[in-house]
């Protein structure tokens, strides 16, 4: 995510700052102040909002994308940033489109909003102005507080509720699969969100336990409060890049970056520095890398977003369609196996000149590319699903590039997990403060679906848990994205 700066005083003496990403060319601009309220404590925040790709879609998949944002301010007084308190269902709109707001805590209140369109269209872009409010009195801010704003973007898909299969009768590893005394391994149905009984007896979810790196215990309960995705939920379209992280690290205070900073390997291409004051990636579009699971668990916190399980995981790749024996995110079990070059590497119009596929699904893995590549580089040029990587609903690269993070529901830790989404903000000491999440101290209950840019093809699978319980302390290979349930 690169940044423009917008700063400009006026009468109220607030600055601004506006925020654009490059995944689908996501412009956040414009930004001013249309009106401050001392008598109710509100300033409204007017902006345009627009990017390309966008659909809306009321058959078939019934699905569409969208952008979640969010607000952090800062007293001009002071060096701290914090998460911005908007209205619920009052003081938003969007020219020829849909805001949601999401009173998640049932305060009237929320953490970001959801813009997507009104209409339903094909692939096209999209151009919204914006209203927001922002209850700067329930905050603890006074009247004649002067503050900088800077709002933020993240692409999201919507994922419908429904119901979906676990596993497949393939032979991924550890995968789930119904318990059936005649040993056959047929998919599991998720019906609903009720709890899931765990064992071995006809009818239960099972799975093997090759190490564990994919589970800890083959038995007991899989709560109804652990998000099983048959419910309504949004999903990052494509991994954190590191102009994302960038942008949360220069919101941090140095207490707080101290376990946040990213460790750097050029190898990798993970170059976010310090320049000046600010952090800064030279590779903005690509996947975030050189992180562990809590710097994805804090990023999401920070985001006011929530991490995804990895049942949910499944469910966003495979949609409500009938299982595929060694299944890839893109729907079959086909995928490039020749090198990919590079045209532009490096810049956010990287894309692939050799390499690509029409046939076989496209996606970026050990002997395809050395590195990670720009989040969504195969849909550039795409036609098909399958061609670009893509999963059901539209999410890229979900099958390599950077592990998913997810929640196990093969520990016990991860069970605890109620899908809780994040407030914005983070502890002292820079994790996260959710209290259902995986502790930051224990280092269990978080995992990694989906391969990557170092792992074999067989990782890719949607079905594939090898390492569904493996905590990530930064290897280079394992990135993440959010999800936050529909309202």
């Amino acid at each position: 995510m690169n940044k423009n700066y917008l700063p400009i005083i006026l009468s109220l003496f607030i600055v601004f700052i506006s925020m654009n990403s490059n995944a689908n060319n996501l412009q956040i601009s414009g930004l001013t102040v249309a009106f401050r309220n001392t008598t109710d404590k509100t300033i409204t925040l007017d902006m345009n909002v627009s990017w390309d790709n966008s659909w809306k879609l009321n058959s078939d998949q019934s699905n569409w994308d969208a952008v979640w944002l969010f607000v952090k301010y800062r007293k001009l007084s002071e060096e701290s940033w914090h998460h911005a308190t908007l209205t619920h269902n009052s003081g938003h709109s969007a020219m020829n489109g849909t805001i949601v707001t999401d009173d998640d805590t049932g305060t009237g209140f929320s953490k970001g909003i959801f813009l997507y369109a009104s209409n339903e269209h094909g692939q096209q872009s999209v151009d919204y102005d914006v209203t927001l409010q922002w209850e700067y009195g329930e905050d603890g801010q006074s009247d004649d507080d002067t503050f900088e704003f800077r709002v933020y973007g993240i692409e999201m898909v919507y994922i419908p509720a429904g119901q979906f299969y676990l596993g497949t009768d393939g032979n991924e590893t550890d995968a789930f699969y119904t318990y059936n005394s005649d040993l056959s391994e047929n998919p599991y149905l998720v019906a609903n969100e009720n709890a899931i009984t765990v064992g071995q007896s006809d009818g239960n979810l099972y799975y093997s336990n090759s190490s564990a790196n994919s589970s800890t215990i083959q038995d007991g309960t899989i709560p109804s409060n652990y998000p099983k995705g048959y419910d309504a939920f949004y999903c990052m379209k494509y991994e954190i890049t590191q102009g994302q992280y960038a942008d949360f690290l220069n919101t941090l205070t140095d207490a707080q970056l101290g376990n946040s900073k990213t460790s750097g390997n050029v190898n990798f291409r993970d170059r976010i520095t310090l320049n000046g004051d600010d952090y800064v990636s030279n590779y903005p579009y690509l996947p975030v890398n050189i992180i562990n699971s809590n710097q994805i668990l804090a990023y999401l916190d920070w985001a006011a977003i929530r991490p995804m399980t990895e049942l949910e995981f499944e469910k966003a790749c495979r949609g409500n369609q009938a299982p595929v024996e060694n299944e890839n995110p893109w729907g079959d079990a086909t995928a490039i196996s020749s090198a990919i070059t590079l045209t532009d590497a490096d810049l956010s119009t990287e894309v692939v000149s050799t390499g690509y596929s029409n046939v076989e699904g496209n996606a970026n893995y050990l002997t395809i590319y050395s590195t990670p590549v720009r989040v969504g580089i195969f849909s550039s040029n795409a036609n098909s699903r399958m061609e670009a990587g893509a999963t059901y609903y539209g999410i890229l690269d979900m099958g390599g590039n950077v592990y998913e993070t997810v929640i196990s529901a093969g520990t016990s830790m991860g069970r605890l997990y109620e899908g809780s989404h994040g407030d914005g903000t983070l502890d002292s000491n820079g994790f996260h403060d959710v209290s259902d999440w995986p502790s930051a101290s224990s280092n269990t209950g978080i995992g990694q679906r989906g391969g990557s840019y170092r792992t074999n093809v067989d990782h890719m699978r949607v079905s594939n848990r090898i390492y569904a319980a493996l905590y990530n302390t930064g290897n280079g290979y394992s990135g993440g994205r959010g999800v936050r349930t529909a309202p």
